[in-house]
């Protein structure tokens, strides 16, 4: 069964609020621990599950949706067997953009081969049900060292006996599996940033305009939507795309045409920007974040049938 990512955000944001309500004690005289605060995260190429990773003192595997723990303030360290996958701050999500620094989406090649590493040994070959690493693929990665911004990736001996010794702990098939391509890894990553940014947006906008808006962000980047300008044109529509680092392009249809609105989402579910009216030179900012269940707000001016 494929697993859904938004829904593994979603359950990973109720357990982030649970925790935070523990903490507060109930309203009681306050919590003296002075242990390092703990959260937790997901980490995401498809959802990953088994992966070792270490944040000071904690340790363990990545669970059936991803997820691990990491101490508030530190990095978070992800290997499979002795081959380091990379270290990134700790975040409510990493991907493995994060752990490569100035990378900005699945284009840099280090990023690149970190995916097609991770989507080469995925226990099933078959990434659309999440990507598995079994403890026997840990195992027999014991001693291996992988250079993920190796140049010659594909032809280096030190990862390919590595993905011949993983591949060949892999119940479900083994013997030496090619490196998946380029294009399909980056392809494939690309598909998982959008569709972890798709969802409904409802926000605001200020400055020289004030108003009310809502996106629906599709699973392959597309955006469309509607606003309410309560200065100037009252209601507008909106069309436009975000790609996969997250940036955003949008512009007005309707009586509200020519404004363009350009920001950025976050993989957490908010947005923020500026916008420009091209006809007078107004600007001003906007942000708004994702709704929680399937069915936002609406943009429309109040009484005007949308």
């Amino acid at each position: 069964m494929r697993k859904n990512v938004r829904i593994v955000l979603q359950s990973l944001g109720a357990v982030l609020l649970l925790w935070g309500l523990a903490s507060c004690g109930g309203g009681g005289g306050g919590n003296n621990n002075s242990g390092p605060t703990t959260q937790q995260g997901v980490f995401l190429d498809s959802v990953v599950e088994g992966l070792q990773y270490t944040s000071v003192s904690l340790t363990g595997t990545t669970d059936a949706s991803g997820i691990f723990s990491y101490e508030v303030g530190s990095t978070v360290t992800f290997k499979v067997g002795d081959i380091v996958i990379g270290t990134a701050p700790g975040a409510s999500i990493i991907t493995p953009v994060s752990l490569v620094p100035g990378a900005v989406d699945e284009t840099d090649p280090t990023v690149t081969n970190i995916v097609r590493f991770l989507l080469t040994i995925d226990d099933n070959a078959d990434p659309s049900d999440g990507i598995e690493v079994t403890s026997a693929m840990q195992t027999a990665a014991a001693g291996a060292s992988v250079d993920f911004a190796s140049s010659t990736f594909d032809l280096d001996t030190a990862a390919t006996d590595a993905l011949a010794a993983i591949t060949n702990a892999s119940p479900n098939g083994g013997g030496l599996r090619p490196f998946v391509s380029s294009g399909f890894a980056q392809t494939h990553f690309s598909d998982t940033l959008l569709s972890t940014m798709a969802g409904i947006y409802n926000g605001t906008f200020s400055g020289d305009d004030v108003g009310t808006w809502t996106m629906l962000v599709a699973d392959d980047g597309t955006i469309t939507g509607s606003g309410c300008s309560t200065v100037a044109t009252g209601d507008f529509t909106l069309s436009g795309t975000v790609t996969s680092d997250g940036a955003g392009a949008v512009g007005t249809g309707g009586s509200g045409g020519n404004v363009d609105f350009v920001g950025t989402f976050s993989l957490t579910g908010s947005l923020s920007g500026t916008w420009i009216d091209n006809s007078n030179s107004d600007t001003g900012t906007f942000s708004g974040n994702r709704a929680d269940s399937a069915v936002g707000g609406s943009g429309s001016c109040p009484g005007s049938g949308g």
